[in-house]
């Protein structure tokens, strides 16, 4: 799996500060891919767009330049649609109203960020280095909360609260791989998203957004180990039934959450 890595949007205009900036974050440790290290002879638009799908961190430097390139617009706009963890840098001009409610980190006077923003884009890429870790030693319970705390704050909340059904559906599709990936790594292909989806499927589930209550739901507890009737007693060993794992996201949001009106 590779490292989590930084992508940045800019406008050649301003490779200059850009340099700078992208020498500052190497310098700390972090990751970036940067489109002018496309080998020779690839297919630029379709690489970009790969990385882009693929980063934890999305860096947009604004300027007047950046603000007049199409790519640069393309790129913001896929990264939206991604949910991606958006920096906005404003190196000059006036903030973007695409990015008006993120935070932004005024750089026009050429300086680099303060060290916070730092911290905060490293954080960002190691929101899953414990849940890796935890998954690693086998610490099965542990990477289930992990799981749903990595979770929570994808979706821009803290730590304790709700997921709503809306957010469970359009979860950002990359950061729901990564966590999945890391799962069937771990657990060599028993605990997943992905193994509890095709067990779900092969209960006479439909992949339309909907929760089938009755025997469905009642067949799929039974193959993955879990108590329909109360609380699932897990299992957080190793001899869990497949797909057992990780359930904290999936016993709280069940069908009888949503039929009962909560979230």
């Amino acid at each position: 799996m590779e490292p989590p890595y930084i992508f940045i949007s800019y406008s050649r205009n301003d490779e200059t500060y850009v340099s700078k900036l992208i020498q500052a974050l190497e310098d700390k440790g972090l990751t970036v891919w940067l489109d002018d290290r496309i080998d020779y002879g690839t297919t630029w638009p379709r690489v970009i767009e790969e990385h882009l799908e693929k980063c934890q961190v999305f860096i947009l430097v604004m300027s007047s330049n950046s603000l007049n390139s199409h790519w640069v617009q393309c790129e913001l706009n896929r990264a939206l649609a991604l949910k991606k963890p958006i920096f906005p840098v404003l190196l000059e001009g006036t903030r973007w109203l695409a990015v008006e409610t993120i935070q932004c980190v005024d750089v026009s006077n050429q300086e680099l960020p303060p060290d916070r923003f730092f911290q905060q884009v490293s954080d960002r890429l190691q929101v899953y280095a414990k849940l890796r870790d935890l998954l690693k030693v086998g610490d099965w319970k542990a990477a289930d909360q992990e799981t749903y705390e990595a979770m929570i704050q994808a979706v821009g909340k803290k730590i304790g609260d709700d997921f709503t059904l809306k957010e469970l559906l359009n979860f950002p599709t990359m950061d729901l791989k990564t966590i999945d990936s890391l799962w069937m790594k771990y657990s060599n292909g028993r605990f997943g998203f992905s193994v509890q989806k095709q067990i779900y499927l092969e209960c006479g589930a439909q992949l339309d957004g909907e929760y089938p209550e009755g025997e469905i739901w009642h067949r799929f507890c039974d193959r993955v180990g879990w108590s329909y009737s109360q609380d699932a007693a897990l299992n957080f060993t190793s001899s869990a039934p497949s797909g057992h794992l990780p359930a904290k996201i999936t016993t709280k949001y069940s069908p009888r959450t949503y039929q009962r009106g909560e979230n």
